[in-house]
């Protein structure tokens, strides 16, 4: 069965269910925790300033403001809120809280959202409901931890959580290193691989040179070079050739005209 607001307002006078209780934060059937120390993750730092931005992807541990004192035959759950929900904002670690406990809540908030989110002391986060058992648990325990205990055990927790979830942020920075790494490392080859090829082409004309100097053999430049005068040399001589045709065919002209004024 669960409890409502005039049970609830019973036993937070008869029992400290909630301490410190707010009226207006009582529902019909449910209860509004609001925040009372924002946690920052990897350093375990409690944060101080005016609004808590959270950004995407990353995650913020939550002491809540109020403590619960759960009697042996309540049991309590607490979700997030759903104007917090439909911001983008994920509570991982939403749960049953035991019968017999005595203590402050946490919340282990993401931003699942693609926008900045700011959270404030005395804002109100979750949700808590409370049940009635069936029956008292046999041998129950009473489960209290003082406030400085628990924030303590925050803090060490929250050392142990990257700033965003899965450390994504850091794995994009490892990625693109990595990346950027090979690129950069391809470059630096190819430029290598340009610079040879660019100082062979500038000395190729003097290795030719002095392995002809010391082995009359001709190399690769010099073989162009041999090549293209002997082409020089084949136009040249066919040009002087048909020059000679020319010549005779204009003497062989000039010879006929004149045996003609002759005849005449």
């Amino acid at each position: 069965m669960i409890l409502s607001n005039t049970e609830i307002t019973h036993r937070v006078s008869a029992n400290q269910l909630i301490e410190p209780f707010e009226a207006s934060s009582l529902n019909n059937t449910s209860y509004k925790i609001r925040i009372g120390e924002i946690i920052e993750p990897k350093s375990g730092n409690i944060y101080n300033g005016d609004g808590y931005f959270l950004e995407p992807a990353e995650v913020v541990i939550i002491k809540s403001k109020e403590k619960v004192k759960i009697q042996q035959d309540l049991t309590a759950s607490y979700s997030a809120l759903h104007t917090i929900s439909s911001q983008g904002i994920l509570l991982i670690n939403a749960s049953m809280i035991e019968a017999g406990y005595e203590g402050y809540l946490s919340c282990i908030l993401l931003n699942f959202s693609a926008e900045p989110i700011v959270i404030y002391e005395n804002q109100e986060i979750v949700r808590i409901n409370f049940f009635k058992t069936s029956q008292i648990p046999q041998n129950a325990s009473a489960i209290k931890i003082e406030e400085n205990r628990y924030r303590n055990d925050l803090k060490r927790s929250a050392r142990r959580y990257h700033n965003s979830f899965l450390n994504i942020k850091g794995l994009e920075t490892k990625i693109s290193n990595k990346v950027f790494g090979k690129v950069k490392s391809q470059i630096v080859l190819g430029s290598i691989l340009i610079g040879i090829l660019i100082l062979f082409s500038t000395l190729e004309p003097l290795f030719s040179k002095w392995i002809w100097e010391k082995t009359g053999r001709i190399y690769r430049y010099e073989q162009y070079e041999v090549k293209k005068a002997i082409e020089e040399f084949k136009k040249l001589k066919e040009d002087n050739n048909n020059y000679i045709n020319l010549q005779n065919q204009i003497d062989s002209l000039e010879q006929l005209i004149n045996t003609e004024n002759i005849d005449k």
